[in-house]
């Protein structure tokens, strides 16, 4: 498929769109430098434009490699993000991490201020757990194919419903001391 986003050029072939949504579109592609296939998201245009946090990163933290991935993880734009930090990602198993869009911080964040910070470790491994089991029962049963992502926010939710129902139980659970 013809790579239509500037951005793109010579980094990722877009293999195939995965969703639209109100914030932007979710495509697989392959990243041709690492060859590598990815799940990204591209904001639109539109909020893309509105610098004001993006910029607010960069401006605070103009030393540390590390801004570009929190600009990622806060509104999806990947681009501030070093070549060099994306081989590291890559050889670490982690760059997926760059898929997670700003609505999945903020639900993270959301249920830790709703639930108490404490509950966020649960709520992460809860999450991780119901997500893997749930993602490996399609992929023996179903036969789906495993390149392709699940959407994590069902699980958030999910572990989120626990948390609040079992919240004290699982951090003394988790948590004895």
């Amino acid at each position: 498929m013809a790579t239509p986003f500037p951005q793109f050029e010579g980094k990722y072939e877009i293999i195939t769109k995965l969703k639209e949504g109100g914030m932007g579109a979710v495509y697989k592609v392959r990243h041709r430098l690492l060859d590598e296939v990815r799940v990204i998201k591209l904001i639109r245009p539109q909020l893309e434009s509105d610098e004001g946090i993006r910029a607010r990163f960069l401006r605070a933290l103009p030393e540390h490699d590390y801004a570009g991935v929190l600009v990622a993880l806060a509104v999806g734009d990947q681009r501030a993000i070093d070549g060099g930090l994306w081989q590291l990602f890559a050889r670490t198993g982690i760059t997926h991490l760059m898929s997670i869009s700003g609505l999945h911080v903020t639900m993270v964040a959301a249920l830790g201020a709703w639930l108490g910070w404490q509950m966020l470790p649960v709520i992460v491994l809860l999450s991780s757990v119901v997500g893997a089991a749930i993602g490996i029962g399609l992929i023996v049963f179903k036969g789906r194919d495993h390149n392709v992502p699940l959407a994590f926010g069902p699980y958030l939710a999910v572990a989120g419903a626990i948390g609040l129902f079992f919240g004290p139980t699982l951090v003394r659970l988790f948590f004895p001391y």
